[in-house]
């Protein structure tokens, strides 16, 4: 009996000396499949960050460049608008020497209305451009941002020869915008 015990404590010995040895190897190449996987996943991750990175560059350089095309396209808009404004304005420089210059007879015709209604639909498609008259009597002091002296000497105005124009808004009583046409003045002393 003592021997079938000695055979059964040395199968048992071997067993568990072949189960450590399992045991051992399998946790030494499951040790090393995780050090391994622990690297791709490094790998991956420094891969996703530098995506990431660059995605979020461009991102940020199509915003930069939306705003870029905006502003180009505001700008165009805007001289597009002060081109065909300074075209407009001559034409109704015309329609107001006419209007000036025409005789009793002709101011008393359906033809001078005809005329008078034409100029009303261009101012109110100037004032719909934002374009607006430039305040210029008599008396008033040169401002040589908004005054253009044809004749004279002196810093007050003595005679407006032609209407002067601005291109903007008024916003909380300030004018905001651009002199498309100065006022065409005579000066004085």
């Amino acid at each position: 009996m003592a021997e079938e015990k000695n055979k059964k404590d040395e199968s048992t010995d071997s067993e568990q000396e072949g189960f450590d040895y399992i045991v051992e190897n399998v946790a030494d190449d499951v040790a090393e499949d995780i050090k391994k996987i622990h690297k791709k996943m490094k790998k991956a991750q420094k891969e996703a960050k530098e995506y990431l990175d660059g995605w979020q560059r461009e991102r940020a350089n199509f915003a930069n460049y939306k705003k870029e095309i905006q502003k180009t396209i505001d700008e165009s808009k805007r001289y597009i608008k002060e081109d065909a404004a300074e075209k407009l304005l001559e034409v109704a420089d015309n329609f107001e020497l006419m209007m000036r210059h025409a005789s009793k007879e002709i101011q008393a015709s359906e033809w001078y209305t005809g005329v008078e209604q034409a100029y009303k639909q261009m101012t109110v498609k100037l004032r719909e451009m934002e374009v607006h008259e430039i305040e210029v009597k008599p008396g008033d002091e040169f401002d040589p941002a908004i005054h253009w002296a044809v004749e004279g000497e002196g810093d007050t105005v003595d005679e407006v020869m032609q209407k002067g124009y601005w291109m903007g808004h008024i916003a909380g009583g300030v004018e905001e915008g651009k002199v498309v046409r100065p006022a065409k003045v005579v000066l004085k002393k």
